[in-house]
């Protein structure tokens, strides 16, 4: 999960597709190296014990580029995760 938006109409699928074309940051590997368990939403996750600098990039890029296209992300920290 790079940024979650929750339910977008169809409508708007164009919009979040530029927006990752405009959040383009150089190639890097992501270690996942932890698998948890966020018990407040019963949730399996993977995902890496430390955030690389060029993810958080990534991150800021994406969530810069949906927020001119009128999209609201999470405001709360970033997690690098991937959902399992």
């Amino acid at each position: 999960t790079l940024a979650f938006l929750g339910s977008v109409p169809q409508a708007r699928l164009a919009d979040v597709c530029a927006a990752g074309d405009d959040a383009a940051v150089p190639r890097f590997e992501l270690e996942i190296s932890a698998v948890e368990y966020w018990r407040h939403n019963r949730i399996v996750w993977a995902g890496p014990r430390q955030c690389p600098r060029e993810l958080e990039w990534l991150v800021h890029a994406l969530t810069s580029a949906l927020a001119l296209r009128g999209f609201r992300t999470e405001p709360r920290p970033y997690a690098p995760h991937v959902t399992l």
